[in-house]
């Protein structure tokens, strides 16, 4: 599958100056769950870009800049802590986990930033990611 060409947008920020959008990377195994997050993290004023698999993931590094990215731990294409350390060397990226339980695991522990309930209200992600990125 080609991928489309990813261009970071410039957007306005909230005090009228204009800033480089953040990019977050969504590696999500649903895409029901997909669409919700990336639409709540869109609506916070993020360029959010998704993909399915690990595979996909590793290619969109090799094609754009992320500022983060958020792994949905029921991605299986490739054991979690091999995409989280990929994530973190070749992308330079903080990863966090989306998770159903309260905390990261076993296999996680020490590869990514934090974690992020998946039934939880989505909006306490975006604010969280919003801090982590500096601009809550």
């Amino acid at each position: 599958m080609a991928l489309p060409d990813i261009q970071p947008r410039m957007s306005v920020a909230r005090r009228g100056h204009s800033r480089k959008e953040r990019i977050v990377l969504i590696l999500e195994a649903g895409e029901y769950a997909l669409s919700t997050r990336k639409l709540v993290l869109e609506t916070a004023g993020l360029n959010v870009i998704s993909a399915v698999t690990a595979e996909q993931a590793y290619r969109l590094l090799k094609r754009c800049k992320f500022d983060v990215a958020l792994l949905d731990i029921d991605i299986s294409d490739e054991p979690l802590a091999d995409i989280a350390r990929r994530l973190t060397q070749e992308g330079g990226l903080d990863v966090f986990a989306l998770t159903a339980r309260e905390w990261e695991p076993d296999e996680l522990r020490g590869l990514v930033r934090g974690i992020f309930q998946k039934m939880n209200d989505p909006q306490i992600m975006v604010n969280r990611v919003l801090e982590y990125l500096g601009e809550a």
